[in-house]
């Protein structure tokens, strides 16, 4: 994907921002995409997905994970059939999963200072190694993944970008709910100063109805990670990017 194409994905995600005070509203029986269900055994229990597949399907295309399915998929599966069509975005598979138990899944946990191997760990290995090979055998997905949510979700985001960072080629992050947690903080700093095999991007912004918390989290946030990154080129504007092959996006 290129750089016009992944700022355009961007844009996309970043529209979630526009409608998440009305997440919970409902969709007026809007049916987009499709049901599908993953048995899962490193969770043990059955994962609902909604998928949306772009027409006509070409190879090689990338995916777009997004959290909170149940709330985000049919907006997010919308705009990015908008863009697609206006040319704006390359047609991608768009995946939804859908909630079993929100705050098991998503909330990292700690063990003193280190992350631990924890309920987060085990869902992240769901998206890993059965989530993303079934779609994979459904559809004709590249290597070119993006994985996208927001509080909670924006969290969760960072945190695989902490702990696989070879899994998405692009992590995104609206108003990610990690707090002033320094521990949390001083991981993500060190991860995106961390090289890797190959460029990837990380974009962090507030929704509107968070803006208040998200204003104080990304200022802590910000010092964080330029401590983490003493020895590389920090800007001190509302975009940064730093890290060495990665580009990170911190918007105020």
């Amino acid at each position: 994907m290129n750089g016009l194409h992944l700022r355009s994905a961007i844009v996309c995600i970043a529209a979630i921002s526009f409608v998440s005070p009305i997440l919970s509203a409902q969709d007026f029986n809007l049916t987009v995409g499709k049901h599908e269900v993953v048995e899962s055994k490193i969770l043990g229990e059955k994962r609902d997905i909604l998928v949306s597949v772009p027409r006509p399907m070409k190879p090689n295309v990338p995916l777009l994970v997004v959290l909170d399915g149940e709330w985000t998929f049919t907006k997010v599966a919308i705009i990015v059939d908008h863009l697609v069509g206006n040319g704006r975005l390359p047609p991608m598979v768009v995946a939804g999963i859908v909630n079993t138990n929100r705050g098991r899944d998503l909330t990292p946990t700690f063990q003193g200072g280190e992350l631990a191997d924890g309920p987060s760990d085990r869902f992240l290995s769901f998206i890993s190694d059965e989530l993303i090979p079934q779609l994979a055998a459904e559809y004709p997905i590249g290597k070119y993944r993006i994985l996208a949510g927001h509080s909670n979700g924006g969290m969760f985001s960072l945190y695989a970008f902490i702990r696989r960072p070879d899994l998405f080629q692009a992590n995104i992050a609206l108003s990610p709910s990690y707090g002033l947690d320094d521990r949390f903080a001083a991981h993500l700093g060190r991860a995106i100063a961390a090289p890797n095999s190959s460029p990837r991007f990380v974009r962090m912004s507030r929704c509107q109805m968070h803006f208040t918390s998200m204003h104080h989290e990304s200022t802590h946030i910000h010092g964080q990670i330029r401590d983490a990154n003493r020895n590389t080129d920090y800007c001190q504007q509302p975009v940064r990017k730093i890290g060495i092959n990665n580009r990170v996006e911190i918007v105020e």
